[in-house]
């Protein structure tokens, strides 16, 4: 029965979900207007959402980028291209974004003593005004952290947001008690993971750092074990990865959890075997002393070639000079004495013209067939060359060694790219989704509206826009302010935050990639040469521990700063659509 006033939070009438069970219901109380058919929010919403997506790509998706940019692994140029297009392919194969991924630490919506969805004093319209508030605050904050070059998380940064928008915008109902600060999902496990997820990423780093150094560059031949073991780290960054977006990204969150590790067990494998008959024979050709051997027996071959083409040249020379030497013409027989002398010295030069020119015809057929030899089996030796360079690899060589993780270490970022574009996007299009519904549904927008894909493939292109644009200036901390890298350092580094990322997921600790990223930078590289001697460091090591702080230090200031700021925002749009 609908009461006269709208009192303790009593359903809406109007709701379409009201089945009619309750005893009560009541009319909406009209306390602010209903957004639903508000373009005009709706089109800056989508703006805003817009500006976010470039700040991910130019600050979260440049984290990736950043060991194989200052490895030198791949030059930047390149590096943010294929970085952009990973993320595109991502967000749009595998991407999602519902308002839920954003919700960490508040309470749900329909929860009558917050938002109150679905009652009679809902505050819909003020969460659809507090989501694009929190758009804005996430955006502001990103894009001054990136033109700071500080790498910091986008999803703490849009939670942030939340938080405020929920403190504020429902603060005539509970405001600060309708923040979870459990750790089960909650604000508390999110402030824990500040220092969990570095430590977490720099422990593991360290372990594959040490292990893959024994095994390889401190082994006593370490070319050829390092080529030896590329196939397996291939498909071992395959396997984790892989098994990272089915527990992660919501297509795959439905496979049970020994199905998604079958999948991903079948694509290491696969991975595996390309490695071992494709991969692993180009990259031993590419090698620094195969290409110096390559090199050294191309100019060979190509000053033998030219000593073969010189040799008509040098024939015509001594063909002349014989010419010179030759006698004069015998006078008559009849009036010169001495004759029988000069008919046996002329019969001896001309022996001698008649045996060199032999001796030239023969050797000129001599060398066109060896040309025609050579032109025939040229692309032979070549092919034979790339696939038995394996068996030929300097056997102490740790310059070969550290080049094998060159390869390795740009295939990860790649995927690294691709997984973050399936599940960060979401940090975005997650708050546009909520406001996309109050648009269509306005008070009654209780549910999760999953974003379609193609507004999915437009955030990812303004991703790519923005690690393309402005990800060198994050790509540069990482990579080069931070630390000083080399090969095998990034592909440590790679590892250990995708791994994290994986224990955390599996745990239920909210990490943030940024953080196990930049904790593994730093852990590396204060390790990289502990207990060697000066004359015995090698190229790449030690760590910017003060730039280590002052990102530490925007890590702690990321939710008060995102909820401070959305928490004005929000306060100003409230008071402007209160009737």
């Amino acid at each position: 029965m609908p009461l006269a006033e709208c009192v303790d939070h009593a359903y809406d009438c109007n709701d379409p979900a009201f089945d009619g069970n309750q005893s009560t219901c009541a009319y909406y109380n009209g306390k602010y207007a209903d957004m639903e058919g508000d373009t005009a929010l709706l089109v800056v919403s989508a703006i805003i959402g817009a500006g976010m997506c470039f700040c991910i790509g130019a600050n979260d998706s440049a984290n990736s980028w950043g060991s194989s940019v200052g490895s030198g692994a791949i030059p930047l140029g390149l590096a943010v291209c294929l970085g952009g297009f990973f993320e595109w392919l991502g967000a749009t194969l595998l991407g999602y974004g519902v308002s839920g991924t954003i919700q960490k630490g508040v309470a749900d919506i329909d929860d009558p003593e917050c938002w109150g969805c679905g009652h009679c004093d809902s505050g819909m319209s003020v969460y659809a005004v507090g989501m694009c508030g929190s758009l804005i605050a996430a955006t502001i904050f990103l894009l001054l952290s990136t033109f700071a070059k500080m790498p910091v998380s986008t999803t703490h940064a849009i939670v942030g947001a939340v938080v405020g928008m929920t403190v504020v915008g429902s603060y005539e109902m509970n405001g600060f008690s309708c923040l979870n600060w459990s750790f089960d999902g909650g604000l508390s496990a999110i402030i824990v993971s500040w220092v969990a997820s570095p430590l977490l990423s720099g422990f593991i780093g360290i372990c594959i750092y040490k292990l893959t150094e024994r095994l390889t560059l401190a082994s006593s031949k370490p070319t050829r074990n390092a080529l030896l073991l590329l196939p397996y780290l291939y498909s071992i960054a395959t396997f984790i990865i892989a098994f990272m977006i089915m527990l992660k990204s919501k297509p795959t969150k439905s496979i049970p959890i020994m199905g998604k590790i079958i999948i991903a067990v079948a694509i290491g494998v696969v991975m595996h075997v390309l490695a071992t008959f494709v991969v692993t024979p180009e990259v031993a050709k590419r090698l620094p002393s195969s290409v110096r051997d390559r090199e050294a027996l191309e100019a060979e071959e190509a000053a033998r070639r030219e000593e073969m083409t010189s040799l008509p040249a040098r024939v015509r020379e001594l063909e002349d000079r014989l010419a010179l030497v030759s006698p004069p013409p015998s006078p008559p027989e009849s009036t010169l004495p001495g004759v029988a002398a000069a008919e046996d010295e002329e019969k001896v030069v001309r022996m001698s013209q008649q045996e060199y020119e032999d001796l030239v015809h023969r050797a000129g057929m001599k060398t066109r067939m060896e040309n025609a030899i050579d032109d025939f089996t040229s692309p032979m030796r070549t092919l034979l060359w790339k696939w038995m360079r394996i068996g030929h690899v300097l056997e102490h060589g740790q310059e070969d060694a550290l080049n094998v993780f060159k390869y390795v270490l740009v295939f990860v970022a790649c995927l690294e790219s691709f997984a973050h574009g399936a599940n960060d996007t979401a940090n975005s299009t997650g708050a546009f989704s909520a406001v996309y519904l109050s648009y269509s549904d306005g008070l009654y927008a209780c549910g999760d509206a999953e974003t379609p894909w193609w507004i999915m493939s437009i955030a990812g292109a303004f991703v790519a826009l923005g690690i393309i644009t402005l990800g060198y200036r994050v790509i540069q901390t990482i990579g080069s302010d931070l630390a000083e890298l080399n090969f095998h350092m990034g592909f440590s580094i790679e590892m250990a935050s995708t791994l994290s990322v994986v224990i955390a997921t599996i745990v239920g600790l909210p990490v943030s990639s940024t953080h196990c990223q930049v904790g593994a930078v730093v852990f590396i590289g204060l390790v990289k040469d502990c207990g060697k001697k000066p004359e015995e460091k090698a190229e790449g090591g030690g760590a910017n521990c003060k730039l280590f702080g002052k990102i530490a230090l925007t890590w702690v200031l990321t939710l008060p700063f995102a909820a401070l700021l959305s928490a004005g925002f929000v306060a100003i749009g409230r008071a402007a659509i209160n009737q």
